[in-house]
């Protein structure tokens, strides 16, 4: 039995193979999983990024891959920031930071990879701002796609459209515009 306390998870395929990325906050770690629950690996708080005492602080939401295999993880319960690493899990760079104004996050929680426009972008669900975002996978805020949402917690792509479930009770979809097509 692989780990358990998973808050969030994502699956994707790799040279044929799907496999399990999940954030385990309540572990302070990201893992990589086959899809029988074995570990392929574990993903520590990284000490290098200095935004941390230790790993109590590191609780991690949700996470998502980028075609290169660069790992995009929201520290939405800890931090606040979207941490990048590189596909040898190398930290690379924190963006976001707590706060309210556009750039900044109130619960970093879920995040996907949003590949609809053509240039993969992030697509963050900044919960407790309520609002959605891109960001680019080099960190740089792009815009808010979506506000005065009701606490958007994941976000999952299908085809044309982003769904979200709202923790105040509700779904909402959006198109690959940006429009809310369904609430």
């Amino acid at each position: 039995l692989g780990p358990t306390r998973i808050h969030a998870l994502e699956i994707r395929e790799e040279n044929g193979v799907e496999y399990i990325y999940a954030a385990r906050p309540s572990d302070h770690e990201v893992v990589k999983l086959k899809l029988s629950g074995e570990p392929e690996w574990s993903l520590p708080y990284p000490k290098e990024s200095g935004l941390y005492k230790n790993a109590e602080g590191f609780k991690p939401c949700a996470v998502t891959v980028a075609p290169d295999g660069s790992i995009f993880v929201a520290d939405g319960y800890g931090s606040n920031f979207v941490l990048k690493f590189d596909k040898d899990r190398k930290f690379v760079k924190a963006f976001g930071g707590p706060g309210t104004e556009e750039g900044k996050f109130q619960t970093c929680h879920g995040i996907g990879l949003d590949t609809r426009q053509g240039k993969p972008l992030l697509l963050v669900c900044n919960r407790n701002n309520n609002r959605v975002e891109y960001w680019d996978l080099d960190g740089n805020f792009v815009k808010v796609i979506q506000k005065d949402l009701r606490m958007p917690a994941a976000v999952h792509i299908r085809g044309d459209y982003a769904v979200f479930p709202e923790l105040q009770g509700r779904v909402t979809v959006l198109d690959k515009a940006g429009n809310i097509v369904a609430q």
